[in-house]
Order: C-alpha cells, then sequence, then structure tokens
C-alpha cells in the first residue's frame, strides 16, 4: 500500500469513526448543551442531512459509518469480492463501536477515582455515557457496600463480544 492510499484510509477510517461517534451520542441521548457533543454536531450532522435526509438521525449516521468503513476497507481488501469488504466493514464498525462503549467505561472508571468533582465538558460526557451504558447491569446487580461492579460486569460482557467479533471474523476469513 503506497502513502497516498494509506493517507485515504486513514482519512476515511477517521470519518467513520466520527459518524460512529455521532451515532453513540445520539444513541445514549447526550446532553447537546455539552460543548464535545456541539462540535460533533455542528461539523457531522450537516453533511449527514444533506446527504441523507430521508433518514432519521441514529440511522444516517451508523449508515455513513458503515459507508466510510465500506470505502475504507476497499482499498486494502479485493474490490472484486464485495461481500467481504461489506462483512468485514460491518464487523469492524460493531468492534469499533464495542471498544469506545469499553474506553469509555474504563475511562469512567479511572476519572472517578482521580478527578472526582471535576466540570471538565469531556469527563461530563464520559460519565454520562458511561453511566446511561450501565444502567442496565445497575437495575440487576446492586452496589455493595458503596462498592460498584457494574463496570467489571459490562467490560467482561464487551470484551466477549469482542472475541465473538474476531472469530466471526477468522471464520469468514477462511470461507471466503
Amino acid at each position: 500500500m503506497n502513502s497516498s492510499n494509506l493517507l485515504i484510509y486513514l482519512v476515511l477510517n477517521l470519518l467513520s469513526s466520527a459518524f460512529l461517534a455521532l451515532f453513540i451520542l445520539r444513541a445514549f441521548r447526550a446532553n447537546y448543551f455539552n460543548p464535545v457533543v456541539k462540535f460533533f454536531v455542528t461539523y457531522f450532522e450537516n453533511p449527514k442531512q444533506k446527504l441523507l435526509p430521508f433518514l432519521p438521525a441514529l440511522v444516517s449516521s451508523l449508515l455513513l459509518a458503515l459507508v466510510f468503513k465500506f470505502m475504507a476497507n476497499s482499498f486494502i481488501y479485493d474490490v472484486q469480492n464485495y461481500y467481504k469488504v461489506v462483512v468485514f466493514s460491518l464487523v469492524g464498525l460493531i468492534n469499533l463501536f464495542f471498544r469506545l462503549i469499553f474506553y469509555i467505561v474504563v475511562a469512567s472508571v479511572i476519572l472517578s477515582w482521580v478527578a472526582r468533582g471535576s466540570r471538565h465538558p469531556m469527563i461530563d460526557l464520559v460519565n454520562e455515557i458511561s453511566d446511561k451504558s450501565l444502567a442496565p447491569i445497575r437495575s440487576i446487580i446492586p452496589s455493595f457496600g458503596g462498592l460498584d461492579f457494574t463496570p467489571i460486569f459490562l467490560i467482561l460482557i464487551l470484551n466477549y463480544a469482542n472475541s465473538v467479533m474476531i472469530d466471526i471474523v477468522r471464520m469468514l476469513a477462511q470461507n471466503i
């Protein structure tokens, strides 16, 4: 892969990640008045609405993330086999979603030790998304004497989902 293809691959993956971040912000209904959320909405919502005005915001941001991931992967994989590129793009996007949620939860745990009570917009956003992703587990597992074990359970679930995605990619790579 030459340097121009690598640069195009990196830019397309960055755009895919940005639209996936917009999807996460929409899916978890992050506070619109947060400056980080405003940045993503300002710079990525307008092009999305111009490209796909007929789809809901959540669906169109996920679809654009998949399209950019497909375009990036088409530089790596054989262009003749579109099925393989679509499947790898979809699995890669799902894997990236799980990894982003994993890093957000880990960052929230670390920030709860280090920056307790801080009012930085990025810390607020990390805590907001982490709390909303941990809410279903917190409804099942109570805290034990002030200790919250739900991040451990979510991290285990996300790692299991990540290993399943890797097994799917391995299986597809052997079959295709």
